[in-house]
């Protein structure tokens, strides 16, 4: 398609479809004519064109949009026409971008969900082949396969149906009303148990301390008061039986 915008061409005195080596023997050949100290109007306009045109991506931007970058009021009328292909390149290969790799992804998603042997992780960029081709700056976009055909894509392996299944019947019976009510008996069953085990262990601890007390601190004056009586017999009988020792003799 040939350029729409030849003011810049005019200026270096080229043709647009001249090479950037071509351009740079013309922009020399006008360099050796210009007046450095002056600055005249035509100076300028040559230098400011040369700068646009010697660069590949600032060229094709003219080339498609002009030296500000937007529509003109033709182009925009026009726009409905059959002329559509005359619109901005670079636009429609954002566009057609975007819209491909948003159908590609929706793609890749719906093969997650039904195939269990792939996964929604997908490599977009293959050195080998490209499945979006190649985005150039100030060249557009080059589609190699706007359709994608999975013959670039990379899935990771996923866990077998078997396990998908188990997970669903888990997620099923947990989120289930029986799996509540059953959660809930279980867990006031344990708090039962718990409030129950915990009242035998201070029942435990109360009849131990009694038994305890009973046992070794209330028994001590007694014990005591068996013992003193018992010195008291011992004394006695040992007594009485001097005595009759003593008698006899």
């Amino acid at each position: 398609m040939a350029p729409r915008h030849t003011r810049l061409y005019a200026a270096l005195n080229v043709h647009p479809s001249m090479s950037s080596a071509d351009m740079d023997r013309a922009f020399q050949t006008l360099e050796t004519r210009l007046t450095p100290n002056e600055h005249t109007s035509s100076d300028t306009a040559v230098q400011e064109s040369y700068a646009i045109l010697s660069n590949p991506r600032k060229r094709k931007t003219y080339d498609l949009l002009g030296k500000d970058g937007s529509f003109s009021s033709q182009e925009i009328a026009s726009f409905e026409w059959p002329r559509r292909s005359s619109l901005p390149q670079a636009r429609q290969d954002h566009q057609r971008e975007l819209v491909a790799r948003l159908f590609t992804l929706l793609d890749h998603r719906c093969c997650a969900e039904l195939n269990d042997s792939s996964s929604g992780i997908v490599s977009f960029d293959d050195p080998d082949k490209p499945a979006w081709g190649v985005w150039t700056h100030g060249q557009g976009y080059d589609a190699v396969d706007a359709t994608p055909t999975h013959e670039t894509d990379k899935y990771e392996t996923s866990p077998s149906r078997y396990i998908v299944v188990a997970v669903a019947f888990f997620r099923i019976a947990v989120y289930s009303p029986l799996a509540v009510l059953a959660y809930r008996l279980v867990s006031r069953a344990l708090s039962c148990l718990f409030v129950f085990t915990l009242w035998f262990m201070i029942r435990g601890v109360v009849v131990a301390s009694t038994l305890v007390y009973f046992c070794f601190i209330r028994a001590q004056p007694v014990l005591a008061d068996h013992q003193h009586i018992d010195n008291h017999e011992e004394i006695a009988w040992q007594t009485q039986f001097e005595r009759r020792i003593a008698s006899r003799g």
